[in-house]
């Protein structure tokens, strides 16, 4: 399974793991990407819409109830998993849910990823029990 972040989404990761309650973020993340191993694993989750192709656009908690939200679009075929959009449920800058028009947007920037715009691979760093992240493009990969 491969899995990348929208740039939006990387950059309200960055912002969020600035406060020191959310400082757990990328732990929490590596936690649940890392945990789960097959397709059907990561569909468990409430699909709040459908991608393309009927690829499911899921919400699911990260790091168990008040931790943080994460939405995603899963491409089975392709085995890939693209986030776009993270918000803590407590915090400073706690979130309940995301409204219909903006599960929309994310959904559009979780596609404009997998079309090859700007996104970055989330690399599993099993040693550090964390989340390293690269920027990536289709076309090529860039450092």
């Amino acid at each position: 399974m491969n899995f990348f972040i929208t740039d939006s989404a990387y950059q309200e990761l960055l912002k969020i793991e600035k406060v020191p309650s959310h400082s757990d973020l990328r732990m929490e993340l590596y936690k649940f990407l890392s945990k789960k191993k097959t397709i059907d694993e990561f569909k468990a989750g409430k699909r709040v819409l459908e991608g393309p192709g009927q690829n499911p656009f899921i919400k699911v908690r990260v790091g168990g109830s008040g931790k943080f939200r994460m939405h995603y679009l899963l491409f089975i075929k392709d085995n890939k998993l693209y986030i776009s959009h993270l918000h803590p449920k407590r915090g400073r800058k706690e979130r309940e849910n995301l409204n219909t028009p903006e599960r929309k947007i994310a959904l559009r920037e979780a596609i404009a990823a997998s079309e090859g715009f700007t996104c970055y691979e989330v690399i599993l760093n099993s040693e550090k029990q964390t989340c390293d992240f690269k920027l990536f493009t289709k076309s090529k990969n860039v450092l």
